[in-house]
């Protein structure tokens, strides 16, 4: 998490804020924001963060498409 520059009060602010989208059939959920990411297992566990400079085409479109920027 450190390594990417996210901090866990950043997690905690995409997983209250973030739009989230069921992933593997519902066992982990993307929370995603215009800042950036972070995917957490049903269990609660943090799976991985991406931050916003990290964001590939299709998390810009995305990104582009839920929050039209």
């Amino acid at each position: 998490m450190n390594e990417r520059g996210v901090t866990k009060e950043m997690v905690e602010s995409r997983v209250k804020n973030g739009k989230a989208l069921s992933q593997n059939n519902g066992s982990k959920h993307l929370f995603f924001t215009d800042e950036g990411a972070a995917v957490i297992a049903n269990d609660g566990t943090l799976v991985t963060v991406i931050p916003k400079s990290k964001y590939d085409d299709a998390y810009k479109a995305l990104s582009e498409s839920l929050f039209g920027r």
